[in-house]
């Protein structure tokens, strides 16, 4: 019967091993994994793999019964593990932790990581200046250039961020480097490089959630007010993880603030204008929003390659409302949208297009905003443009979106 090991060896070194995962690779009759984490071990047969693919296939062949999978790391912590064990799910697999970098380097450095946010961009994207205005402490796996890093950092305003820096952790040549981000603008990093980045005095800040209109790049493109803004965002009830469509995005108010409330997640902004594609850019660059995507042409057309939506917000439709709606909802069948509408015969076409294409929970709010303004030594409402602001939810989904089992529960009693 064949006994399966994945066993994380930490930063390399296996002088960082645990006492059980080395116990667990001496007595190992057979060891898979990359080349630079089998290497120091020679008392058993060896295979060079790291595709869980290959790995299935050499545990498969082999006549040997104890088998280890050497991992890179934490087993737990941004490992390949995850992924293997879905292709090992036949056999007896136990999994032997490593000591991980966020665990080595505070250590090194003498600071506790539990209140750290934990990045990685190797092969993925973060919204990394999103959660430095989140935590005061964030610890980041990069994929090496860290120059080009603190470059954009410094240029979005965090220059004067702690940094703490390692590279090679627990080999001869490792290397910790700290200072601030604007200091380390011109440093030559490897690939194994991973740091803390922490905020120095006081925290910067940015409004969230009814940005004032005098804050956003305008331009001649209209703008959807803050206070419209702040009940849209409401009514889109946005998770942070959510995949976001602003058709008709017009200067990006609306997908900035969604970008932000979405911060895990992505804001595709489209839009037809020259003009307004321009003020999107501008815009996404001034609020520092790297999860702010410009989709450039003509909705629905544009959509077809762009990934499923959680959520969509319809700002402008250019006579295409029920084309785009259709293919939201071919693209998630449980899509949770909002229309935002300035005419009577937009909101009703809106509505009439929503019950034929089955849409659920439809609801129907109109918004009278008005700000004072001073005349003389008194002040006075002056009123906006009234906005009808449509909810719905595509006929797949079950709930509410914002209304958990149990609260549903109570209302519909």
């Amino acid at each position: 019967m064949k006994r399966i090991a994945i066993v994380g060896v930490g930063m390399g070194n296996w002088k960082t091993l645990t006492v059980e995962a080395k116990e667990r690779i001496q007595q190992a009759q057979l060891l898979i994994g990359a080349k630079r984490l089998i290497e120091p071990f020679s008392h058993a047969p060896t295979v060079i793999s790291y595709r869980p693919e290959e790995i299935r296939a050499v545990v498969e062949q082999t006549d040997k019964e104890e088998i280890v999978i050497v991992m890179s790391g934490d087993t737990g912590f941004y490992s390949g593990t995850k992924k293997l064990l879905q292709y090992l799910k036949e056999w007896e697999v136990k999994i032997y932790p490593g000591i991980s970098s966020i665990s080595y380097l505070s250590a090194q450095i003498g600071i506790s990581w539990e209140d750290a946010k934990i990045l990685s961009l190797h092969g993925r994207e973060e919204n990394l200046e999103e959660a430095l205005f989140q935590y005061d402490k964030v610890f980041l796996l990069t994929a090496g250039k860290m120059n080009e890093l603190c470059q954009r950092l410094t240029s979005h305003g965090f220059g004067d961020y702690d940094i703490y820096i390692g590279e090679w952790l627990s080999y001869p040549q490792e290397r910790i480097t700290i200072g601030k981000v604007r200091e380390m603008q011109q440093l030559e990093s490897n690939p194994l490089a991973c740091c803390f980045l922490i905020a120095n005095g006081e925290k910067k800040r940015r409004p969230s959630f009814g940005i004032g209109d005098e804050l956003f790049v305008r331009g001649n493109v209209p703008i959807t007010k803050s206070e419209i803004r702040a009940v849209t965002l409401s009514k889109l009830s946005l998770r942070k993880t959510d995949i976001v469509y602003d058709i008709g995005a017009g200067t990006g108010s609306v997908s900035v603030e969604m970008a932000i409330a979405a911060s895990m997640g992505k804001v595709y902004a489209v839009e037809c204008q020259e003009e307004a594609q321009q003020l999107i850019e501008q815009n996404k660059e001034k609020f520092q929003l790297e999860n702010l995507e410009l989709v450039k042409g003509m909705a629905p057309d544009v959509m077809n390659n762009l990934p499923k939506p959680d959520v969509a917000f319809l700002g402008g439709t250019k006579g295409n409302m029920e084309q785009i709606l259709t293919v939201l909802q071919q693209k998630n069948p449980k899509i949770h949208l909002v229309i935002n509408a300035i005419t009577l015969e937009t909101m009703s076409q809106a509505l009439e297009i929503l019950k034929k294409l089955k849409f659920r929970n439809l609801d129907l709010v109109q918004l009278f905003p008005a700000r004072a303004k001073q005349v003389g030594k008194y002040h006075m409402m002056t009123a906006l443009n009234p906005v009808f602001l449509i909810t719905a939810d595509a006929s797949g989904a079950t709930l509410k979106r914002g209304y958990d089992l149990g609260v549903m529960d109570v209302i519909s009693k």
